[in-house]
């Protein structure tokens, strides 16, 4: 049963904001976030004055001010570890908090009835969907005992190349696999200025993973050719010292996981392309391949059809017209990572999702879930 969110005595002339209807709250809505963005110093929201509005509990606000957007959680690994520097692993432990919140203040349906809601201008209050990107080890053995517990529906987009056959050698996906071959380099430093970018000090966890999303957002610039030359020279350099079993974390799930998964019932599969490919970088010849082989090759092994798209990276530089123009003619619905809650009438093909990484303590998931933060872009 979905609960209320117990009001606070802060901002109190907007408490009667939870019973107004959405036609009149949107005065309210404005008027509450030019406030807040003054309040704040402007957009971003600095961190301190979002901490001060998570310890007054003012998600409540959020929620009654959006309460008939559509919220799409976006997850991509878990860990059994309590801490990772990998922003994309969130701890089982908080990830199980998270979904009890959602499940007791939520009406957590399917994607498919996420949808049908949003093409009938009928979303009902608080209603949440979850998804997972990637096809992570994690999102079997860690995440799906979690939602099965709960009775939580999910929806997997699978970056079809990633997942293997049962027994096959490992794979990753390709910025994970800078992780694990500068963590098994034994290095202090990375130099990478022969390739156009910098060189790193990856001495620490910390200053590796921080290594990797600054090599990520470099080699994202790239066509694709030239990433995937850069990855060569890493990996020629260093695959010889990688222990797998360092790096289950980053492990695909197996086929044989994703056909029990979708006989179980309880999770769905959508289509991440093959290899997880900047789309915009790519010819059309290759945007086919890569996203409707995802597709076809998640359809041969399940035998169910594949309605759902999620574009890689998901940043709105990273999706060109022409990528947007396939996914319309060959899916009912693409995600984003836009992190934004989706309003009615909001396109199908450009879903909005909030991500959800492991810097989240409870207090700061339930505001930005809330949506408190979502004209914060």
């Amino acid at each position: 049963m979905i609960q209320p969110s117990p009001g606070i005595n802060v901002i109190e002339g907007l408490r009667h904001a939870r019973t107004i209807v959405p036609k009149r709250a949107e005065p309210f809505r404005r008027g509450f976030e030019a406030f807040t963005r003054q309040a704040t110093g402007m957009h971003p929201i600095k961190s301190t004055a979002k901490s001060v509005l998570e310890g007054l509990g003012a998600h409540w606000l959020g929620r009654s001010l959006y309460k008939h957007c559509a919220l799409i959680l976006m997850y991509h690994g878990l860990t059994p570890a309590k801490t990772s520097p990998d922003w994309g692993q969130v701890p089982a432990d908080k990830f199980e908090a998270q979904m009890h919140y959602l499940k007791s203040h939520y009406n957590v349906v399917t994607l498919a009835r996420l949808l049908e809601m949003m093409a009938s201008r009928r979303v009902e209050p608080y209603t949440a969907t979850v998804t997972f990107d990637e096809g992570y080890g994690s999102t079997n053995k860690v995440a799906y005992p979690i939602l099965k517990k709960l009775g939580i529906p999910a929806t997997v987009y699978l970056t079809t190349g990633f997942i293997t056959p049962q027994h096959d050698p490992v794979r990753y996906i390709w910025s994970d696999y800078i992780s694990v071959l500068l963590t098994s380099s034994g290095e202090s430093k990375l130099d990478l200025r022969p390739w156009g970018s910098e060189e790193f000090d990856i001495s620490d966890a910390t200053r590796l993973y921080r290594a990797r999303r600054r090599i990520s957002i470099h080699l994202k610039a790239l066509r694709t050719e030239d990433k995937d030359g850069v990855l060569k020279a890493l990996e020629d350099r260093y695959a010889d010292r990688i222990d797998h079993a360092q790096f289950t974390d980053y492990h695909p799930m197996t086929w044989e996981e994703v056909g029990t998964l979708q006989r179980e019932g309880l999770v769905g599969f959508g289509a991440h392309t093959r290899t997880h490919p900047i789309l915009s970088r790519l010819d059309d010849r290759h945007l086919e391949d890569e996203m409707l082989g995802s597709r076809d090759d998640i359809r041969s092994r399940l035998g169910t059809a594949v309605d759902d798209f999620a574009f890689p990276s998901g940043r709105r530089v990273d999706i060109s017209p022409a990528a947007l123009a396939l996914a319309r003619r060959e899916f009912k619905s693409a995600a984003t990572t836009v992190s934004r809650l989706n309003r009615l009438g909001q396109d199908p093909h450009f879903l909005y999702r909030i991500g959800i990484g492991n810097d989240l303590q409870l207090p700061r998931f339930k505001v930005l879930i809330s949506g408190m933060y979502s004209f914060d872009k």
